[in-house]
């Protein structure tokens, strides 16, 4: 009786933590089900349908995002420079490339870590496509971190990692267009993290 109750209970633990870790592990991997993958950026078009997987959902819930539809756009977001190292508040990065085509776009820095904070309340904690400068091939600059550049600049400050979130409004991706000849914006580390 005794053994039957232990192998009961072993095999509920075993259960849990393999189902547990599985959803764990669907939910932070960046290629998870129904995710379209441009370089470290990830999108969810499906996210903002009633057609997205119950890990899109769930990523939704967790991170409390609101989706957008597909005639509305497209959220791309990312984790990992351009050397696979976790962004991290307090380090300067240089986002800097060519983004697809959209009637407006926005770019804002989330922090990952519960006690996180990437942005305080005396600085401006997003940019958008109106009030942003670029090259003279009509591709983008922006610094990213605590310290002042001219030119584009994303306050990024506090401690922990983030995510960067483009939000692109009004374009053809949401239709079904490529995006992999388009390319994306890459993310360098310039500056190592404060201490």
């Amino acid at each position: 009786m005794l053994r039957t109750i232990l192998l009961t209970a072993l095999s509920c633990t075993i259960a849990l933590a393999l189902g547990g870790g599985s959803a764990w592990f669907a939910l932070e991997r960046a290629d998870a089900l129904g995710a379209l993958n441009v370089g470290k950026w990830v999108a969810y078009p499906e996210a903002g349908t009633d057609r997205a997987d119950p890990y899109t959902r769930a990523r939704i819930a967790r991170n409390a995002d609101l989706p957008l539809a597909p005639a509305e756009g497209l959220v791309f977001s990312r984790r990992l420079d351009e050397a696979d190292r976790p962004l991290r508040a307090g380090c300067q990065y240089l986002l800097a490339g060519r983004l697809p085509s959209a009637r407006f776009w926005t770019l804002h820095a989330a922090s990952l870590s519960a006690n996180g904070t990437v942005a305080d309340d005396n600085r401006r904690t997003a940019l958008h496509s109106r009030a942003l400068l670029r090259e003279p091939d009509g591709s983008i600059r922006i610094a990213v971190g605590p310290r002042i550049r001219a030119g584009n600049w994303l306050p990024v400050t506090g401690n922990g990692p983030f995510r960067l979130v483009l939000s692109l409004y009004d374009t053809p991706l949401g239709s079904g267009t490529s995006i992999t000849p388009l390319g994306m914006p890459t993310m360098t580390l310039e500056e190592a993290c404060d201490a």
